[in-house]
């Protein structure tokens, strides 16, 4: 192997509280010689994912490597299935280098490695973003969980995101009606209705957030797509019709609490719970992982998309592996823009 150090993100402290650089350290290291059944990959870019933190909220993954998505290219194989000179994407860790096996041992049996195409319109970065794991949750949500009927009316959750971005784009093209984005400034609210086709967009650092909120949902909410959890969740819930659909895509405001901050959380929980028992509303907990063997054509069908400059997505770019803490922290108090990522090479 003509590379035989990697520089590695591991997690120094449970992460409680929005992540800083006190939960992280970088180790330099010895790359171990590539074995039958191996490749050694060179990351070119580093996805921040809200769940990860989420995870190292416990203290069993202290003195471990970060996890996260990477897409870069493979320098060196042993592996009859991948070749080098191939990109890929997977589910691996925070470093400029990676020997593993392919299939390797993931989080969640996210043990896949994809080979990815990219082009000068389908980023190389972009497969941990809008071609990756994020775009898939858009697209598999709405193929499996998020029903969408003409006209419906939908609500979206966290919508300037690496997701939300995407499921107003998505939903539309299904026949979803009125659409309703909730973001946290008006920067973000703009966007939401000039780029990603919500027909209203509302943030909830407003002042009068209650009430422009209820504007904006009246005549009841069919359908919503959370990523939040927490207060933003019980206040859109009041506004849904009975029998509505109720998708959880994830639960941003629930990760790395305090033990205060957990005991209102909890509070807040049972609230919610009330309101999805009293209006019969139909809860499903979208796992992007159990559908792992529709990826492939699902990388393909937003490639595609994508080229024909039929969906549109916006990158945050933290610049080199020592900015990996920052990206997270960017992430957690709501400063990115679309999918937040680590260029590492």
């Amino acid at each position: 192997m003509s590379v035989s150090r990697t520089r590695t993100v591991y997690l120094k402290k449970a992460i409680v509280g929005c992540p800083s650089e006190d939960n992280f350290e970088i180790r330099e290291e010895n790359l171990s010689e590539l074995k039958d059944g191996q490749v050694l990959i060179e990351t070119h870019y580093y996805s921040a994912d809200p769940f990860i933190p989420g995870m190292c909220a416990s203290k069993e993954f202290e003195g471990k490597p970060l996890n996260g998505y990477i897409s870069g290219k493979i320098l060196a194989s042993k592996n009859d299935k991948y070749s080098e000179g191939q990109f890929v994407m997977g589910l691996l860790r925070a470093a400029t280098h990676i020997v593993t096996s392919a299939p390797f041992e993931g989080l969640y049996s996210c043990n896949e490695l994809f080979v990815v195409e990219p082009t000068d319109k389908l980023k190389l970065q972009s497969f941990v973003g809008a071609l990756g794991m994020p775009g898939l949750t858009a697209w598999l949500a709405l193929r499996h969980d998020l029903k969408i009927t003409k006209g419906c009316t939908l609500v979206v959750t966290s919508a300037a995101g690496a997701v939300g971005s995407l499921i107003s784009q998505l939903a539309k093209k299904q026949g979803a009606g009125k659409v309703i984005g909730i973001a946290g400034s008006k920067e973000k609210c703009d966007r939401l209705v000039n780029r990603y086709q919500y027909d209203v967009a509302v943030s909830y650092k407003s002042a009068n957030y209650a009430k422009e909120l209820a504007e904006a949902c009246a005549g009841g909410v069919d359908c919503l797509w959370d990523s939040v959890g927490g207060k933003t969740l019980e206040m859109v819930l009041g506004h849904m019709k009975q029998g509505g659909l109720f998708i959880m895509g994830g639960s941003i405001s629930n990760y790395c609490l305090t033990d205060e901050e957990a005991k209102e959380a909890k509070e807040v929980q049972g609230r919610i719970d009330e309101l999805i028992t009293s209006k019969n509303i139909t809860k499903t907990d979208m796992a992007v992982f159990q559908y792992m063997n529709e990826w492939n054509e699902g990388i393909k069908a937003l490639g595609a998309l994508v080229a024909a400059d039929e969906l549109v997505f916006d990158e945050s770019m933290e610049e080199g592996l020592e900015n990996v803490p920052q990206a997270y922290r960017d992430l957690f108090q709501g400063k990115n823009v679309g999918k937040q990522l680590v260029r590492i090479k």
